[in-house]
């Protein structure tokens, strides 16, 4: 874990260049400070004996089919390294390309195959857009337009950081969003305090709402870089993961605009939930400044002065985005009024179902290749993107997409997915909303321990299962599982965004822990009504 400094850092000034944005992302907090954890060590000799372990009580305790004991085997060691971060997360992912074919498990073609799947490819060209923003700059743009848009009084100024966070955060990685907000979030704090008494120091105030603003600003921007993740597809890895299980394994395809209708609606009420906590419950901030309004807005305009005029690579950044955007939100229909569709058909001739030729991945893509071809200056052949900026890109995050998809195979190809969800029939009868509320609530509190990637992996293969088990939609059991990883908001470690913003030393653990237990609340209520009362009526 990042250790708290004892005050905050004075050299995260506006014009500091943030912290390499993707490469946080695929970042374990031991990594980024260079340690390596006991639990790490644990990890790594734990989890072949826990697997093996596990395969020989299934082989000869149950019924279990061989092939499945085995990979029951593998899904342990994958999920004790991955939860332990015994090796780079990455790196474990690589593990079913190794174990299926030498255990039988799948052949070689069959273990790769999902490591090219295209939801891995919907991600490679979300990353591209995002480098491209990051070049040039759109992203400060935006955030401190949002600033100025919503206001330059201390609890607005609180909620311009937190929004600006979060509309960024829905098309680029939470943690790239966290890095990038940052020194604007603490050079914001360090003009609140120098307003009031003169000093840059925040956590030496004698002022208790300057303090309380330090606090509230840099843990808004760590929450709401981890909310707005929520509302669309590309925001967050577990959204990714969660969306490609279901249109792979279940069927169920939910279109770029379906799923913001019920993503949007939990990031707005968690967003709002957000603010009134920090500002108005625990960390009020009402007398944190007096004249901040009109100076904060000199302030803003400063730094909006010091970008300089809109340059051509963020209007080309921004026109690509907009592009992408739209195609994510229209592609389907699209492919229908052009035609661009091609019926699937089975082994006896009958329609099964339709494939859309302009899908996410196929929108990603051209938006990733239109960065390469779109000029910025011909003579000096500068383009949106280049391979300089692009090889930046964090691949090992597409690794992991593709191991959690490679294992998530091999147990349906060996039934031991039937097998698991066999063991969760006694839970039938439940009524949906006390099961949502449960499967929420544990993922959420796990989360705050556990990567919410390799949450994700290790519980999409159950909890798919469970709900063909229980007789219920897997909506009901997936999607709590998605958006309940993704709402770890009382430890730093819980996600990348909060040991970011915790590194900035403006609070403690105890404080953001105070806070975050009651926003957890508030998520588990509002993904349970969303998923017993929204989802139904959208998908």
């Amino acid at each position: 874990m990042l250790e708290r400094n004892t005050k905050p850092t004075r050299s995260l000034a506006p014009a500091t260049r943030p912290l390499p944005l993707c490469y946080l992302l695929a970042m374990s907090d031991d990594e980024q400070s260079g340690s390596v954890s006991v639990a790490r060590w644990i990890g790594l000799v734990g989890g072949p004996v826990a697997a093996v372990t596990v395969a020989l009580a299934l082989a000869n305790l149950t019924s279990l089919a061989q092939p499945a004991a085995l990979c029951a085997g593998v899904a342990t060691l994958m999920a004790v390294w991955w939860l332990t971060e015994a090796l780079p997360m990455a790196i474990t992912a690589l593990v079913p390309i190794v174990a299926f074919p030498l255990l039988g498990i799948l052949s070689p073609k069959e273990a790769t195959r999902p490591y090219g799947d295209e939801i891995v490819f919907l991600f490679l060209g979300g990353f591209l857009i995002q480098l491209a923003m990051e070049r040039w700059g759109l992203h400060r743009r935006v955030a401190i337009l949002t600033m100025l848009l919503v206001g330059t009084r201390p609890d607005r100024l609180i909620a311009g950081l937190m929004l600006g966070s979060a509309i960024i955060s829905m098309w680029v990685s939470n943690a790239a969003t966290a890095a990038m907000m940052l020194p604007i979030g603490v050079t914001v704090c360090q003009f609140v305090a120098r307003s009031r008494s003169g000093d840059d120091e925040v956590a030496a105030s004698d002022n208790p709402a300057v303090r309380n603003f330090g606090t509230a600003a840099l843990i808004g921007i760590a929450w709401s870089a981890t909310i707005g993740g929520i509302a669309t597809p590309i925001g967050t890895a577990p959204n990714v993961i969660i969306r490609g299980y279901l249109a792979r394994e279940m069927g169920i395809e939910i279109s770029f605009l379906k799923w913001m209708v019920i993503g949007c609606p939990i990031a707005v009420v968690l967003l709002v939930a957000a603010w009134l906590i920090l500002v108005k419950l625990f960390f009020p901030v009402a007398d944190a400044a007096a004249g901040t309004s009109r100076d904060g807005r000199e302030f803003l305009r400063e730094q909006l002065q010091d970008l300089g005029p809109v340059k051509r690579g963020e209007w080309a950044a921004l026109g690509v985005f907009a592009f992408a955007a739209l195609g994510w939100v229209f592609g389907k229909p699209l492919s229908g009024m052009l035609g661009l569709v091609r019926d699937r058909v089975d082994a006896a001739g009958n329609i099964v179902g339709r494939d859309d030729m302009i899908t996410d991945a196929v929108v990603a893509i051209t938006a990733g290749l239109l960065l390469f071809i779109i000029p910025v200056d011909l003579k000096r052949q500068v383009f949106v993107l280049d391979w300089q900026t692009a090889k930046r890109m964090p691949y090992g995050v597409l690794l992991i997409f593709g191991g959690g998809m490679s294992l998530a195979a091999g147990i349906e190809a060996t039934k031991l997915s039937e097998a698991m969800a066999t063991a969760l029939r006694s839970l039938s009868g439940v009524d949906p909303l006390v099961l949502v509320l449960v499967i929420t609530a544990a993922c959420i509190f796990m989360s705050e321990f556990v990567s919410n990637t390799a949450l994700t992996q290790a519980m999409q293969t159950v909890m798919g299962p469970a709900a063909r088990a229980l007789g219920v939609n897997p909506l009901l059991t997936l999607l709590p599982t998605c958006f309940g990883a993704s709402c770890a908001f009382m430890m730093p470690a819980g996600t990348p965004p909060s040991a970011i913003c915790f590194a900035s030393g403006y609070f403690s653990v105890a404080q953001m822990a105070r806070a975050g237990f009651v926003l957890n609340l508030v998520a588990i209520v509002a993904i349970t009504l969303v998923m017993v009362y929204l989802v139904p009526l959208v998908i």
